[in-house]
């Protein structure tokens, strides 16, 4: 198909597959499964729905002029993502990222062009050296860059009230008991719950959140835990502090994995469904293998891989 639209690169965001996991969550109690397969994006991940919405906001705002530069924090998917724009569309991309990104990841990004500065995995958020705080620092610095903010910017949550969401409910045609996904930003589940349970106030939401995230004590309680995030080697998914996008309102339940058990269920995924998923991937499975345990008879459950994991090969391999 060749695309002709006035955006022809943001047209190809979106649309994903949904296909059911009949072989990994094989039950007797009526469970059914559905991943919705997002690194069906051009870029890989979900964050390309993110990417395109904030930058043509950025561009119809006049923010983001021809030639600017693009400035922005991330733990390598977004950045990949607007790499793929910022290439297309003729925009320098300065990103800040964590040593701990696979060098598949950081890797991908350079060949898209971006310049990467890595930080230490266990900076502290608000500490000079911590990824986030760099890239504000960064586009304070540069002349008429434009700070993507992905962590505070309400249009993330926003691209996926106005895509996931909605391409959620029709391709399970309204029939969803539960919707499974982690949260970084907190964009992906807060958007794509929120336009869910307007449809259906009967839908569940569950976040699974790895040990060392802030965001499973957050959601159990309302209440946040000043340094309790530790270092965790799962990507993606997660939080050292509460971003301004996560909105608890939309959620719950939240359940905590561990990093060997999001690389285990990566790995029964592959050997038992053929589809390698990526680390965050394996922590929505984690949630999904929790929550059907304690489902006591029929549901409909939907959760995201948000990428594919020959991303993170290097981790798998040397977790096995």
């Amino acid at each position: 198909m060749i695309y002709f639209s006035s955006d022809p690169v943001f047209d190809l965001v979106g649309h994903t597959p949904l296909i059911p996991l009949t072989r990994l969550f094989a039950n007797n109690k009526g469970i059914e499964v559905y991943a919705k397969l997002e690194y069906y994006n051009p870029s890989g991940s979900v964050k390309d729905r993110i990417a395109a919405h904030i930058l043509r906001d950025a561009e119809t705002r006049g923010a983001l002029k021809p030639g600017g530069t693009v400035v922005e924090a991330t733990s390598g998917n977004t950045g990949a993502s607007l790499a793929f724009f910022a290439a297309r569309r003729g925009y320098k991309l300065l990103l800040t990222t964590m040593a701990k990104v696979s060098e598949e990841k950081k890797n991908f990004m350079r060949m898209l062009g971006a310049e990467l500065i890595i930080c230490p995995s266990e900076a502290r958020h608000g500490a000079p050296e911590h990824y986030q705080t760099r890239a504000a620092q960064i586009a304070r610095e540069t002349p008429g860059a434009f700070w993507v903010n992905q962590y505070d910017n309400p249009l993330n949550a926003e691209a996926h009230y106005l895509t996931t969401g909605p391409e959620i409910w029709s391709q399970m045609n309204g029939k969803v008991d539960w919707f499974v996904a982690g949260g970084s930003t907190g964009g992906t589940v807060s958007g794509t719950a929120r336009y869910l349970k307007e449809r259906d106030p009967g839908i569940s939401v569950l976040l699974p959140d790895p040990v060392g995230s802030v965001y499973y004590h957050y959601i159990k309680t309302g209440e946040i835990e000043s340094g309790s995030a530790k270092l965790y080697q799962v990507e993606g998914v997660g939080e050292d502090h509460i971003t301004k996008v996560m909105d608890k309102n939309f959620i719950d339940d939240a359940m905590q994995f561990d990093d060997a058990a999001a690389f285990e269920m990566c790995r029964r995924c592959a050997r038992l469904e053929g589809i390698l998923p990526g680390l965050s991937s394996g922590g929505n499975l984690a949630g999904v293998a929790a929550l059907v345990e304690r489902l006591p008879g029929p549901a409909r459950i939907v959760t995201l891989f948000p990428d594919a994991g020959v991303k993170y090969l290097s981790k798998l391999l040397a977790a096995t």
